[in-house]
């Protein structure tokens, strides 16, 4: 947590899984109300030895006056799995996300990606490697833009060998017309036989879900908050129950908040 102007935090996290250890890691960065302009750089190193299982949530809350550049690496052994679901809330200066993941045979890796901007601006840069046979990605990312935000989203999922899997979803919602938002999913195959796939969608709230939900007796407000909460739900594999409950906690309350 950053309580003072002017303060500069610098992290640098390790984590380290040996063979066969499963761990879920919930971390938290933010910064106090009302204070001026600040930084936080944090460095991250992952590695997940052989048969290892990490599930990883990681909660970010800023303010307007944020500057914020994350740095991840994870280094995936062969038949580790790697579990992750992010999500970033508030106004913040600017948040400049990049994240690299290098995986083994037989290595999974699946990312839930959930941003809630307003009045911001997001660079958020993910790029996995599936090097070995038998490896798969899934990448998943919900987008929610309002006010002048501007959010940019790049993913890439590159195969190195013909026996992997990679799949990249991503979805933006515009609550009004000054947000900006682009998504950017780029497959690269540099072998015969990977299977790489994406879907990519900029919608809008339907108009006709919100009628039918106050048909049933909810006014405005309550309609939209079930609408945004279903948008921004990703049910993330692997999660243990306290953790999704924490999660499925944190959504509501930003739905409600954005359904305003």
């Amino acid at each position: 947590m950053v309580t003072a102007t002017g303060e500069t935090q610098l992290l640098h996290n390790i984590v380290v899984l040996e063979e066969g250890a499963e761990a879920t890691l919930i971390t938290g960065c933010g910064a106090s109300h009302g204070i001026g302009k600040i930084a936080h750089v944090g460095a991250t190193e992952i590695y997940l030895g052989r048969n290892s299982r990490l599930n990883y949530v990681m909660i970010h809350s800023w303010t307007p006056n944020s500057e914020v550049r994350p740095r991840t690496g994870i280094v995936l052994g062969e038949d580790a799995r790697y579990t992750e679901y992010y999500l970033s809330h508030g106004g913040v200066g600017i948040l400049e996300s990049k994240v690299e993941a290098w995986q083994s045979r037989g290595a999974s890796l699946y990312t839930a990606s959930i941003v809630v901007a307003e009045e911001s601006q997001y660079s958020l840069d993910t790029r996995v490697y599936l090097e070995e046979d038998k490896s798969n990605a899934e990448l998943i990312s919900r987008v929610l833009g309002r006010g002048g935000s501007k959010v940019s989203t790049k993913a890439i999922i590159e195969a190195w060998h013909p026996d992997t899997k990679g799949h990249r979803e991503c979805q933006a919602l515009q609550l009004n017309n000054k947000a900006y938002v682009e998504t950017i999913p780029i497959l690269r195959s540099r072998t015969p036989g990977a299977e790489l796939s994406h879907e990519a969608a900029i919608v809008k709230i339907n108009e006709d879900e919100l009628t039918y939900l106050m048909a049933r007796g909810l006014d405005e407000e309550q309609a939209r908050a079930i609408l945004l909460r279903g948008f921004i739900h990703i049910d993330v594999p692997g999660m243990p129950k306290g953790v999704k409950k924490l999660i499925e906690g944190v959504e509501r309350i930003l739905a409600e908040r954005h359904a305003l």
